[in-house]
């Protein structure tokens, strides 16, 4: 082997050596935002995404609402669901990346895993962005009258979206008393755990199905 042959052998030996350093610090920097983004929803409510949908539809009742779609994107992304989303999307893809070019044999398949499970991560918050954006423009907004509430254990196959770390659920009926629509609702969202029988929510609806629900007076 040639002195240009060893040097470029060398600079790549360098090179895959760097891109192992950025995928472990990429982990450890991955892990330590879920963490504190799970510790710190044990302590509070971290879903914002109702609180701001709440406020939008109090202040905007007719359509078109006018909303950003980068406010909507914080909202959705400040919360536990979409930060896990987001955070484990970002660091699977860079990893399967990374060890696409780094290793070989059975890392060749770990490493386009780890890539398609991180382009569905991200996609999943996107298009969960652009529906809420969506909905919150166009939706129609309903005040729904709670009928019957109940708090119990979430379901086994749970929901992607809300406070995941709860393990809990709130179930009931509401009542439109302007339309007379009523509907159910399931949400494992800790405001909703305070939801009784004669109180009121907003209900969001698109395309004739329920779409989000949020408090009626935001804090």
């Amino acid at each position: 082997m040639g002195p240009a042959a060893t040097a470029a052998l060398r600079r790549c030996r360098l090179i895959f050596g760097v891109m192992r350093i950025v995928a472990e610090v990429l982990g450890v920097v991955g892990l330590a935002v879920i963490g504190a983004v799970i510790v710190r929803s044990l302590g509070r409510p971290f879903y914002q995404l109702p609180m701001f949908a709440g406020q939008i539809m109090s202040e905007q009742s007719r359509v078109p609402r006018k909303v950003s779609i980068q406010l909507v994107a914080m909202a959705v992304i400040r919360g536990l669901d979409g930060a896990i989303y987001a955070t484990g999307g970002i660091f699977a893809t860079l990893l399967g990346v990374i060890l696409f070019y780094t290793t070989s044999g059975v890392g060749t398949p770990i490493s386009l895993a780890s890539f398609v499970l991180g382009v569905f991560c991200i996609g999943l918050v996107t298009l969960r962005i652009i529906t809420v954006w969506s909905a919150l423009r166009d939706g129609e907004a309903l005040i729904g009258e709670v009928t019957e509430a109940e708090v119990g254990k979430a379901r086994l196959y749970g929901t992607p979206w809300g406070d995941l770390a709860s393990g809990m659920a709130a179930r009931g009926k509401y009542l439109d008393p302007g339309t007379g629509i009523t509907g159910r609702y399931y949400m494992q969202q800790r405001w909703a755990m305070h939801l009784e029988a004669g109180m009121q929510l907003w209900v969001l609806r698109q395309h004739g199905r329920d779409f989000l629900y949020a408090p009626r007076n935001p804090c």
